[in-house]
């Protein structure tokens, strides 16, 4: 069963990334992403991989946004640019929030 995972920076809309995967936690392809971005500081020659940008912030969320038993590979991959192409248009005009510290000790 492939599912595609959304994840995004809660900040700024625009920021997200499409992944597919196969495992049934997906809490567990998402860790291995953000061990993988850690690991990326000190190792990797790839350091502007896609999923970088949504991590790198922080904050982001995730979710699995599509789910299927019977698609083949290349069949999930041209779902995942239909999604991509949706989630760019809906958030086209979004402009990232800007955050302040809520809590202060100064």
């Amino acid at each position: 069963m492939y599912k595609i995972i959304k994840l995004q920076n809660n900040n700024d809309l625009n920021n997200f990334y499409l992944d597919i995967t196969k495992m049934k936690d997906v809490r567990i392809r998402v860790g291995i992403l953000t061990s993988y971005y850690k690991y990326k500081h000190t190792n990797l020659k790839n350091k502007n991989h896609a999923v970088f940008k949504t991590i790198e912030q922080n904050d982001f969320s995730f979710s699995v946004i599509y789910r299927s038993s019977t698609d083949t590979y290349e069949e999930i991959l041209k779902v995942k640019k239909e999604l991509e192409q949706f989630y760019s248009e809906k958030y086209k005009d979004q402009k990232p929030k800007i955050t302040q510290n809520v809590l202060s000790f100064s």
